[in-house]
């Protein structure tokens, strides 16, 4: 499979990467918060759980060593284009 991401290394299952993600507003906004890949499409098609700060009902609590602080893994599996994943920060045992 090729991969259009800008890193040198190729995304895997279970790996915790930072993510641009797109808001689902008018004007195509992003924003940038660390996301576990647990699949992959056709082409460069990446699917991730996405980790926010916010406690919802649903959300799973989620630590990590190389985070900053507690986040929450959301249910949401986001289907989305390779390149948008900035940086590898380390591995998990989610979805693997």
């Amino acid at each position: 499979m090729s991969m259009s991401t800008t890193t040198t290394r190729i995304p895997q299952v279970g790996e915790l990467w930072l993510v641009h993600y797109p808001y689902r507003t008018p004007g195509g906004y992003e924003k940038t918060r660390p996301g576990i890949i647990v699949g992959f499409g056709e082409d460069d098609e990446v699917y991730v759980r996405k980790l926010t700060s916010k406690k919802k009902k649903g959300n799973t609590l989620f630590v990590h060593p190389k985070l900053n602080r507690p986040s929450y893994l959301t249910k949401e599996v986001l289907k989305m284009r390779d390149y948008r994943l900035i940086r590898y920060i380390g591995k998990t045992e989610i979805g693997v």
